[in-house]
């Protein structure tokens, strides 16, 4: 028969053991109910410091978000681009606010129903530079490539279909600067340094740019066979909880266009835009028709 105090280890081992398995059932759900936010700073999208902090339209689109998934907790953390998908790849609970949806970023997340439409990006130079080029808009990308001119571009993000089609040709490492960087304006300051000759960026990027930072003098171009505009979706791990977050969030963004203020809040830096009868057209027979769907 057993001894009192052997009953007594054996009941303590069962009670430790099943402490342990609450607290490793509880941490698993912890981790599915954290959303954890990486974004970088990139103003006017995310302006992670300096003037007007905290409203970015990514800030915007993140604060929704959280507001209306109350089911998560979330956590914002600085990441840079590549990073973010180096930890997409690692099978890491994040999620991104604001991505172009490309075929190899699907290989590592889900996107949701578009969240955003921007104005498309443009080449950006310094003034004098592009004064004794003699250039005019539109720019030909491939005139520029084979102009002997070096570029530089952030590693991880996309420039859009278009762009990266073009600058995936470009085999000269030399002419070609690739940087991680978590804080984006530090093309500008390249540019402004003569250590790159010019990069891709959104207008009102540059425009924010210069409206505080007053030191140098840039041009941007459009760019020929590049459409108006462009759609962003928010991003998630390409696995079954990232898949379970980009279902819940679309239910938030579909709520979220049947309200008057959409366009206004989407256009929050570039305003000008909800008046042309292009951005218009595309909202209707663009965004709002277009479904990303990945989620397969």
């Amino acid at each position: 028969m057993a001894s009192l105090e052997s009953l007594r280890k054996v009941s303590f081992i069962k009670y430790l053991s099943v402490l342990i398995l609450l607290a490793v059932n509880y941490s698993i759900s912890a981790q599915e109910s954290t959303i954890y936010w990486q974004t970088d700073h990139r103003p006017p999208a995310s302006i992670l410091h300096g003037p007007r902090q905290g409203e970015g339209y990514i800030d915007r689109i993140r604060n929704t978000l959280i507001n209306q998934l109350p089911q998560y907790q979330h956590i914002n953390t600085v990441s840079a681009l590549d990073t973010l998908f180096e930890d997409m790849e690692r099978d890491k609970n994040i999620c991104h606010p604001l991505l172009f949806v490309t075929e190899q970023r699907k290989k590592h997340a889900y996107f949701s129903i578009p969240v955003t439409i921007t104005p498309s990006i443009r080449v950006v130079m310094k003034a004098d530079l592009a004064q004794s080029l003699s250039l005019e808009e539109p720019i030909d990308l491939e005139q520029i490539f084979t102009s002997q001119r070096t570029f530089a571009t952030i590693k991880g993000r996309s420039y859009g279909k278009f762009i990266d089609k073009a600058i995936s040709k470009q085999h000269n490492n030399y002419s070609h600067a690739k940087i991680s960087v978590t804080d984006n304006t530090r093309l500008f300051k390249l540019l402004a340094r003569d250590r790159v000759d010019f990069t891709f960026t959104f207008p009102f990027e540059l425009n924010y740019y210069q409206k505080y930072t007053n030191d140098t003098q840039f041009k941007a171009f459009t760019i020929t066979g590049l459409s108006d505009y462009t759609l962003g979706s928010v991003a998630c791990t390409k696995n079954a909880w990232g898949k379970s977050v980009i279902n819940n969030v679309n239910k938030v963004l579909l709520q979220q266009r049947q309200k008057e203020n959409h366009i206004p809040t989407m256009n929050y830096w570039w305003p000008e835009e909800s008046k042309k009868d292009a951005f218009n057209r595309f909202y209707q027979d663009v965004f709002l028709k277009s479904k990303v769907n990945s989620l397969k």
